[in-house]
C-alpha cells in the first residue's frame, strides 16, 4: 500500500511517484499541487492496482487515469470530491463508464473547501443527473455514501440507477434524520432483491434514535436487512 499525503509543485511529480511501484495494489492519495502542466501518459500505475482512495485532487487523478491506454480498471474506489468550483462529477462519470462491469465497490463523500458555503442540490443538479449513470456498473457489490454531505435527492438518483444483480450492501455514513426523501429511498431499496445489508451510521442515538431510523426505513426494517451503528462510545 502507498499512503501519500503531500504538496507537489507539479501534478506530474505525483504520477511519477505512483508509476515507480509496479506491484502497487492499494493507493491512498491526499495531494495538492501548484501547477497542473501536462499529464504524463508515460506515468502509469501498477496494473495490479485494485483500490484507490482519493481525498483531494480527485478529478485530476481521474483525468490522468482516463488519458492512459488502456485505462486502468480499478475495482474499488473511495472518492472525496469538492462542492466548490469545477465539479469532479463528470470525470467520475466518465471513469465509471470506462470501467463498466469491473467496478465492485464505491464510496463517495463530499466537502466544501476553505469554509465556503455550497448548495449541494444546485451543484449536483448541474452534473449528477446529467452525467453519472451507475447502470453501466453491472457487477457493483457495495456502495457507501456520506449522507451528511449530499442531498436525499442525489442519493435517490444513485439508488435508482443501481443495475447490478450482485449488489448486496449499501451504507449511509453520518445519517441525517428528518430530511425529505428517505421513505422513497427505502421503498426503492426494499425492491432490490439482492440487497442483504442496509447499514445506517450516525454519531449518536441522541441525534438519531434507533426507533426513528427504523421508522425512516420501515420496508428495509421489515425485510430484516437494516443495521444501525453509532460512532459514539456507549452505543451499539
Amino acid at each position: 500500500m502507498l499512503d501519500l499525503t503531500a504538496n507537489f509543485r507539479h501534478f506530474s511529480e505525483f504520477t511519477e511517484i505512483v508509476s515507480v511501484f509496479p506491484k502497487l495494489k492499494d493507493l491512498r492519495a491526499a495531494i495538492r499541487y501548484s501547477y497542473s502542466g501536462s499529464r504524463h501518459t508515460s506515468h502509469c500505475p501498477s496494473m495490479r492496482l485494485h483500490s484507490l482512495r482519493a481525498t483531494s485532487s480527485t478529478g485530476n487523478i481521474l483525468q490522468w487515469l482516463l488519458l492512459l491506454q488502456p485505462i486502468p480498471a480499478i475495482p474499488n474506489l473511495d472518492l472525496h470530491i469538492s462542492l466548490n468550483g469545477d465539479s469532479d462529477i463528470p470525470f467520475i462519470a466518465k471513469y465509471f463508464r470506462s470501467v463498466g462491469d469491473k467496478l465492485k465497490t464505491f464510496t463517495l463523500a463530499c466537502h466544501s473547501e476553505d469554509g465556503l458555503e455550497s448548495d449541494s442540490d444546485a451543484h449536483f443538479s448541474k452534473h449528477v443527473y446529467r452525467d453519472l449513470n451507475l447502470s453501466v456498473n453491472t457487477t457493483l457489490q457495495s456502495m457507501t455514501v456520506d449522507a451528511e454531505s449530499v442531498s436525499t435527492t442525489f442519493i435517490e438518483c444513485l439508488v435508482s440507477q443501481l443495475n447490478s444483480p450482485d449488489f448486496q450492501e449499501l451504507k449511509f455514513e453520518k445519517f441525517r434524520p428528518g430530511a425529505e426523501g428517505w421513505h422513497r429511498i427505502d421503498r426503492r431499496l426494499s425492491e432490490i432483491s439482492s440487497l442483504r445489508w442496509l447499514t445506517v451510521c450516525s454519531s449518536s442515538a441522541t441525534y438519531a434514535s434507533e426507533e426513528g431510523i427504523r421508522a425512516t426505513f420501515p420496508r428495509c426494517n421489515d425485510r430484516g436487512i437494516l443495521d444501525i451503528k453509532y460512532s459514539s462510545s456507549g452505543h451499539a
